[in-house]
C-alpha cells in the first residue's frame, strides 16, 4: 500500500503541473508571448512527476495485485482500461509532444502538409490521453490516499473531473492549434 499512496500522491502533483504546465501554454498561444524560462519551469517538474509516476505505476501494475481480472467484470473496470490505454499512449506520444515546435517548423519548412496534419492529430491524441488519464485516476488517487470513501461522493467527483477534463481539452486544444496554425501554416515557417 506504500508504494500506491506514494504513486497517488505522484499522480496529484502530476496533476497540479499538468495545470501549471497546460494553463501557461494556453496563455503563450492565445497571447503569443513566450518566455522559454516559464515554459522549462512548468514543464520540467511536470515531466519529472509524469516520469516517476509511469515508473511507480508500472511497478505497481507489474508486481502487486489489482483485485480481480479487468476481463471479469468490463463495465465496472472500463475505467481502469480507459486508465491503462491513456497511460500507454501518453508514453508513446510524449517525445512527440516535447519535440513538437521542431518538428512543425521542419513539416512547415518542406512545406509538408501531410506530415503537419499527423502531427496536429498526434497533438490531438496526446491531449485527449493526457486529459482521459487524469480525468479517470483522479478519484482513485483520492480514495487511495484515504480521502473518499463514499460511492456517491466518487461519482460526483468523476462527473465533476469528466467535466473539467472536457473543458481543459477544448481550451488547450483550441489555444495551441490556433497558434501552430497561425505560427506555422499561415506564415510559412
Amino acid at each position: 500500500m506504500i508504494l500506491k499512496k506514494a504513486n497517488a500522491t505522484l499522480s496529484l502533483l502530476t496533476l497540479l503541473g499538468m495545470l501549471i504546465h497546460a494553463g501557461y501554454n494556453v496563455f503563450s498561444y492565445l497571447t503569443f508571448y513566450y518566455d522559454p524560462m516559464l515554459n522549462q519551469l512548468t514543464a520540467y517538474p511536470f515531466l519529472i512527476c509524469v516520469c516517476l509516476h509511469a515508473v511507480l505505476g508500472m511497478i505497481i501494475v507489474f508486481t502487486q495485485g489489482d483485485g480481480s481480472a479487468i476481463t471479469y467484470y468490463p463495465k465496472q473496470n472500463i475505467t481502469t482500461l480507459i486508465q491503462r490505454i491513456s497511460a500507454a499512449l501518453i508514453l508513446i506520444l510524449l517525445p512527440m509532444h516535447i519535440k513538437m515546435f521542431d518538428l512543425m517548423s521542419y513539416a512547415s519548412g518542406n512545406k509538408n502538409r501531410l506530415l503537419w496534419g499527423l502531427l496536429i492529430f498526434g497533438e490531438v491524441l496526446f491531449f485527449a490521453a493526457v486529459i482521459s488519464h487524469i480525468s479517470v485516476s483522479f478519484s482513485k488517487a483520492l480514495i487511495t490516499m484515504g480521502w473518499l470513501d463514499s460511492l456517491k461522493v466518487k461519482k460526483r467527483i468523476d462527473h465533476i473531473a469528466y467535466v473539467l477534463g472536457a473543458v481543459i481539452f477544448a481550451v488547450s486544444l483550441y489555444a495551441v492549434i490556433k497558434g501552430q496554425v497561425v505560427m506555422f501554416l499561415l506564415t510559412g515557417d
